[in-house]
């Protein structure tokens, strides 16, 4: 007995989703811009550079990956933290 099709499985339908998908993604990063700017700066001005840390993580079937993420714990800072 064949499956019934459901009405949103059409091509155009899936590309319609697909274009959506990416516009509603390209706006919120529109969005959130000028709250990355406020934290690179802040960065910037409390520790200096680096302002991204990128570790090398694991990742699917052993591949390994940059994660980006911002340096908020700064250069040396647990460091300075025990010694005040």
């Amino acid at each position: 007995m064949k499956e019934a099709r459901k009405a949103y499985d059409g091509f155009y339908n899936r590309k319609l989703k697909r274009v959506i998908g990416f516009a509603f993604a390209i706006s919120l990063l529109i969005l959130a811009l000028p709250l990355y700017v406020i934290i690179s700066l802040s960065i910037l001005i409390d520790d200096g550079f680096p302002i991204f840390y990128r570790p090398l993580r694991g990742g699917y079937k052993g591949r390994n990956f940059i994660a980006g993420k911002f340096g908020t714990i700064g250069i040396n800072k647990e460091w300075r933290l025990k010694c005040a």
